[in-house]
């Protein structure tokens, strides 16, 4: 088992390029009918899947995704927008209140202001372990909107901070983070909004129908968010939903997904498939990974496909 370990540390810090190569397996299928896309994806890889769907032979989109917890991640620099126009807030003092939480890394903490329309109202530095963070304002006017802002998005020795965000609340009203009248705006792409939603799968279909894909060509299938395996889980539920609505015996699916997470996403949906299904898969190609995190994506990917293959051996 040491000699084992040994040879596979060596290989991973021998190789980065290589084994990301490996793991970005791509395999396209001819005269697909369904694109399947991944709902971890960014929105220029959602507007690249939409072009996909519109140049392609497919009838239809599945979305994939988890049911979201009470959290909202906010995983890039940017703004999470609430609307409070519906409050009706009179002019006067008021409270703002949210609990949250980062992935620390190391010493390093997510930074996120407060505003309220275009006024600052406070900063904050998020701990690791969940907690509350209050305000105070004076409204003397019409209040839209409240944002949290998150200001560093750190990268420290090949990790990253994400900030997770819940019960937020404006004087006693709560809101959830999922609201659909809420949405999330990246610094990367000031014209875009990503929309919140109960899972990612109906997450990624409403910014598909941004990209102009009929609302009827889409069909999300959300799993369940406590599992074992969110690729297994993922694939074995997305394959139950689909033989249910569809004729499996000469479906042809071509899965929309990332670098180098392509491999592991192919080899759970051929594990738990059944009957004459044919599976292909793509990589998008608009995300670029940073070469100095590649490793650690490495690591990840073959522990994920390690477990998959020893933790669904009797599936």
């Amino acid at each position: 088992m040491f000699v084992f370990v040994l040879v596979f540390v060596i290989v991973w810090f021998l190789s980065g390029d290589k084994l990301f190569a490996v793991l970005s397996f791509e395999k396209s299928i001819t005269n697909p009918h369904i694109l399947l896309v991944e709902g971890y994806l960014h929105d220029n890889e959602l507007k690249e899947a939409a072009d996909i769907f519109r140049n392609g032979s497919y009838q239809y989109i599945i979305t994939t995704g988890l049911n979201t917890s009470e959290y909202y991640i906010m995983g890039r620099n940017g703004d999470l927008v609430i609307d409070v126009k519906r409050l009706n807030l009179m002019p006067g003092k008021h409270t703002f209140s949210y609990k949250a939480y980062n992935t620390q890394s190391n010493e390093v903490s997510g930074e996120v202001e407060t505003w309220v329309n275009n006024t600052k109202i406070g900063q904050s530095t998020i701990s690791r372990v969940p907690k509350g963070y209050f305000f105070s304002f004076d409204a003397d006017s019409c209040v839209d909107l409240i944002s949290i802002r998150l200001l560093n998005i750190a990268i420290y020795k090949n990790q990253d901070i994400d900030v997770y965000i819940s019960t937020v609340t404006v004087d006693s009203f709560r809101f959830s983070v999922n609201d659909t009248m809420n949405y999330f705006k990246s610094k990367h792409d000031p014209g875009g909004k990503s929309f919140l939603a109960s899972n990612d799968a109906i997450r990624t279909k409403k910014m598909l129908i941004q990209y102009n894909i009929p609302s009827n060509k889409i069909i999300p299938v959300p799993t369940n968010f406590d599992v074992r395996s969110r690729t297994a889980e993922t694939a074995m539920n997305t394959l139950r939903i689909l033989d249910t609505i569809f004729n499996t015996d000469t479906l042809r699916i071509n899965i929309f997904s990332r670098k180098p997470h392509t491999l592991r996403t192919y080899l759970a949906y051929n594990k738990f498939v059944k009957n004459n299904l044919q599976i292909g898969i793509m990589p998008s190609t608009c995300y670029i990974s940073l070469k100095g995190k590649r490793k650690l994506k490495n690591l990840r990917e073959i522990v994920g496909i390690l477990y998959l293959k020893i933790s669904y051996l009797s599936v």
